[in-house]
């Protein structure tokens, strides 16, 4: 009987208590069967010993074996001391008799067993996990180590009483229809991070209690990177039956990746007017336990469209070459390699269509000519783009719609045009750019219209949408409805991903806000007037700053002789010559004070552009020559324009130019050039 089980001692006969040899031998089997030798059994120190040796059940723990030692026992040196480095130490040594416990070298060497055990533990785990996560070799994996997960078990450690005071206030059955409450058979979907690779694609049956009714729901592994799958907060999807809905969806996804951070970028993107998947934050209860606060979005499919009144047609994802899904040695760049995009939502023109579409748009994003350039315009909405680059300005983040991922365009029927559709975007500081924008967004932002746009719109987010006020409420207001659930994530860093913090992402969109308040007061323009003869003058202007301006009229500073109103005409061909192709501007002269203003109708739009390829964006000039053609107008005094700022109106002073200086486009594309002609080359002014 005790070789089965050593308490069937308890059982036996005194007599047999008390037999030596039958005790000594059950001892060395399990060391608990001390408690029911006899009273002189244990106070053999041979006995004691070999208790001590074994532990309970053959286990680490030779406490319970001192524990029923005779009190002399318990005050002998080397019995206490094999039992401390049988361990556990320290429950060991409470056994042991007062004097011991005084014993500066028995407490030492507790310590010190306690304290190897304990880093022999903690490798052990940091090594198991560092091994998990390095498997994968993605961003999220490749920079961890042994020493990572160490830190990070020291600071749970540390933190361990403040996330039981949090995890105790933390109610799943509150009466909170954000909570979500879900049981899920078995222990596999709790223990995904021990082998992520063997749950995907695979279905975990769970119910979803919401406090107002519960179903049945299906749960399954999502992420694209480790991030999502090898902690013990997983990302998934979260699947009703096929003809139920929860709170109007099908699916839902639920991601535990920078959950505050990407719930503020997403409900963003709506102020901005983009076609955006809806976003809230909710804590999640797994088997009546807190899993953890996540990230719930709407994922990107038909339903999607139909819900915000689009008529359903293509969603063009870009996001396959990131996920492993194609061959090897086949071009991972989106916009070099159109045969990588699938489809989310599908038209019924068929897949052979969808694909010209986006086979037309890698061409023409490559075919730098000025009728190329007027192709790839006809993919897009010249405005929606620049409310695209403002929602990434405003959030700093030009990564994260890279070459590589997270691309998805929804291809409208009615016009065959592609609107953009932000997802993942993160939340970053101007300053301190990490990528330039990938190869389709750069050339569009070389159109010096487009970030004209996104400033201005940004401008206007600031003056009368309230835009520095919602960056503030909405992470502040999120954190704090579920607040403990949020600091009790925060103690688990590092074993889970950040989920972010109000003050942090706050300061930094206010940071960005700033400096796109300074960009928009960037207006800087030079300019040099030069002449061809008394009847022509020749006008060089030059943007120099990230804002354009408007030229509102030219000053001369005396009245001229003449009463015909001199011609405005414009080197819009960019020859750097008078010819008959140059337009007229249709213009009014006017007499004041002694001066003379030539004001043309409409004020013409003197237009700043921006360098794609830096970080962050710097400005780049773009130059604009202008001829005033009349009867003596390069013989009445000085020339000088005058100038407003396209963005703020504020009037603008303009600074000299050189004679001799090299008139050049920079990186922009020139608004004057037009599919007819090809791009000038630089020229002197006045050549």
């Amino acid at each position: 009987a005790v070789k089965q089980d050593g308490s069937a001692l308890q059982y036996a006969s005194e007599q047999l208590w008390n037999d030596r040899e039958f005790v000594l031998a059950e001892v060395k089997q399990d060391g608990d069967a001390l408690r029911w030798a006899s009273a002189g059994l244990r106070d053999s120190k041979e006995v004691v010993l070999n208790a001590v040796a074994t532990g309970v059940r053959g286990g680490e723990d030779s406490a319970t074996a001192l524990e029923h030692a005779s009190f002399r026992l318990r005050d002998d040196h080397d019995v206490a001391l094999a039992a401390i480095v049988r361990g556990p130490s320290a429950l060991a040594l409470s056994h042991a008799s007062d004097s011991l416990r005084c014993d500066t070298r028995l407490v030492v060497t507790a310590v010190t067993v306690l304290v190897g055990l304990a880093a022999v533990f903690v490798y052990g785990r940091s090594a198991t996990h560092a091994a998990q996560a390095r498997q994968f070799d993605d961003w999220w994996s490749r920079p961890l180590g042994i020493y990572h997960f160490t830190g990070y078990q020291v600071r749970s450690w540390l933190n361990w009483r403040a996330a039981r005071t949090l995890r105790q206030r933390l109610d799943d059955a509150a009466p909170d229809a954000r909570q979500l409450r879900l049981e899920v058979r078995g222990p596999e979907f709790e223990r995904i991070a021990e082998d992520p690779q063997a749950a995907f694609g695979r279905d975990f049956e769970a119910l979803l209690d919401d406090g107002l009714s519960t179903r049945p729901v299906e749960l399954r592994l999502r992420g694209d990177t480790s991030a999502h799958w090898t902690t013990e907060k997983v990302s998934f999807t979260l699947r009703t039956p096929k003809d139920e809905q929860w709170r109007g969806h099908q699916q839902l996804g639920f991601s535990c990746k920078r959950v505050l951070e990407q719930y503020v970028s997403g409900s963003l993107a709506r102020d901005f007017d983009l076609l955006s998947p809806w976003t809230t934050v909710a804590p999640v209860y797994l088997n009546g336990s807190f899993h953890g606060i996540y990230r719930v979005l709407e994922l990107v499919d038909e339903s999607f469209l139909r819900r915000r009144g689009k008529i359903p047609g293509n969603i063009h994802r870009g996001d396959t070459a990131e996920r492993g899904e194609v061959f090897k040695n086949v071009p991972r760049a989106l916009m070099r390699n159109p045969y990588i995009w699938d489809r989310v939502a599908k038209d019924g023109a068929g897949r052979a269509a969808a694909r010209a579409r986006i086979e037309a748009l890698v061409r023409d994003l490559h075919d730098r000519s000025p009728a190329g350039r007027a192709r790839l315009w006809s993919h897009f909405d010249r405005d929606e783009i620049s409310r695209l680059f403002a929602l990434m300005l405003v959030l700093g983040d030009s990564y994260h719609m890279s070459d590589l991922h997270n691309h998805f365009w929804y291809q409208d029927p009615t016009d065959q045009r592609l609107h953009p559709i932000p997802w993942d975007l993160y939340v970053r500081s101007l300053h301190e750019p990490i990528s330039t924008y990938n190869l389709l967004l750069k050339e569009l932002l070389r159109d010096p219209a487009v970030l004209e746009g996104a400033l201005l719109h940004v401008r206007r987010l600031i003056t009368e949408g309230g835009l520095r006020r919602r960056v503030h409420d909405l992470p502040s207001e999120m954190e704090a409805r579920f607040a403990d659930a949020f600091e009790h994530d925060r103690l688990r860093r590092g074993w889970i991903p950040d989920v972010g913090s109000a003050d942090h992402l706050t300061a930094t969109l206010l940071q960005n806000l700033d400096l796109l308040e300074r960009w928009a007061d960037d207006c800087r323009v030079r300019y040099c007037v030069g002449g061809e003869g008394q009847d022509t003058v020749v006008v060089d202007l030059m943007t120099e700053g990230l804002a354009g301006a408007a030229l509102m009229g030219l000053s001369w500073d005396a009245e001229l002789a003449t009463t015909a109103t001199p011609a405005l005409r414009l080197d819009q061909n960019r020859n750097g010559r008078l010819d008959p192709a140059d337009p007229a501007v249709p213009a009014s002269l006017s007499r004041r004070d002694g001066a003379t203003v030539l004001t043309p109708s409409t004020p013409l739009a003197l237009m700043a552009g921006a360098n794609p390829d830096t970080l962050p964006l710097q400005p780049t000039r773009l130059a604009y020559r202008i001829f005033l053609v009349g009867e003596g107008v390069g013989s009445h005094g000085m020339v000088q324009p005058l100038l407003r700022s396209r963005l703020t109106g504020a009037a603008i002073p303009a600074g000299p130019l050189q004679p001799d200086a090299l008139l050049f486009d920079g990186e922009s594309w020139h608004p004057w050039d037009n599919p007819a002609r090809a791009a000038a080359p630089p020229r002197w002014r006045g050549a």
